[in-house]
């Protein structure tokens, strides 16, 4: 979405571009948690917030703008797999990239802090899929 003033010289212009997806639009109100307990987008463009059903808010969007950015980058999505598309239920597989591709070990303690400490279910599945991925990880 973008304002398109026309000039003085008949050419437009353009203003307060921005990205949007109005397929999946909700408006937030200020203050909010942010939307929970809803699985939101599509599945290679989903951040671990949105894959636990946790808090989706600004920190969920920017991680999904950067997996967008990242795909005009390289022109390709680094979560997308044949198999991940065509299982039933391909978060596992998904997940698995999320680790592989974008792990900073020593980020991880704070996003376990932030869906709800060790003993979350989600954050248990994920240390799950560092594990599988022999993604070595000490606490």
């Amino acid at each position: 979405m973008m304002d398109m003033p026309k000039q003085s010289d008949g050419t437009l212009g353009f203003r307060n571009v921005q990205i949007t997806d109005l397929e999946e639009a909700f408006v937030v109100p200020p203050n909010s948690q942010g939307l929970g307990k809803r699985l939101s987008g599509n599945q290679f463009w989903r951040s671990p917030e949105a894959w636990a059903r946790g808090a989706q808010n600004t920190s969920a969007d920017i991680f999904s703008f950067g997996i967008v950015a990242i795909y005009v980058w390289l022109d390709r999505m680094i979560f997308y797999s044949d198999e991940a598309n065509k299982a039933e239920d391909p978060s596992d597989m998904i997940l698995r990239r999320h680790v592989s591709f974008l792990n900073d070990i020593d980020d991880f303690h704070g996003f376990i802090e932030y869906h709800g400490g060790e003993n979350d279910p989600f954050v248990s599945r994920f240390g799950g899929l560092l594990i599988s991925s022999r993604v070595l990880f000490s606490g």
